[in-house]
């Protein structure tokens, strides 16, 4: 999966789909929540490489930012959407001796966008 400069983000892992939660007044004023019958919530999970430096995140030249904007493409989709969550798990060296890189450290990402 790229985004529409071109940049790999990784891997699609998983693809999920729930109803959109809506909220709505009763006759009696209390808040009520409900599933959408018309939109739905579309996770994309991703594994990817990237680098970690400080409190940021980037793959390639992109920050990945929650609540950014992007535009992902994909094998036989194109979708707008915004940074929901980004989950950073450092591999360890294959000497098992602690993470790999330095400064930065690289290591797989899964986003939840």
């Amino acid at each position: 999966m790229t985004d529409d400069g071109g940049t790999t983000f990784g891997q699609v892992q998983k693809v999920t789909a729930a109803p959109t939660r809506e909220e709505s007044l009763t006759s009696t004023n209390e808040l009520k929540a409900f599933d959408s019958p018309i939109y739905d919530d579309v996770t994309i999970e991703v594994l990817g490489q990237g680098v970690v430096s400080g409190s940021s995140v980037r793959v390639g030249s992109v920050p990945i930012l929650v609540g950014k904007r992007v535009m992902l493409i994909g094998t036989g989709f194109e979708i707008s959407t915004t940074i929901q969550s980004v989950v950073w798990v450092r591999r360890r060296s294959s000497s098992g001796r602690g993470p790999q890189g330095s400064p930065a450290s690289t290591g797989t990402r899964h986003e939840r966008l």
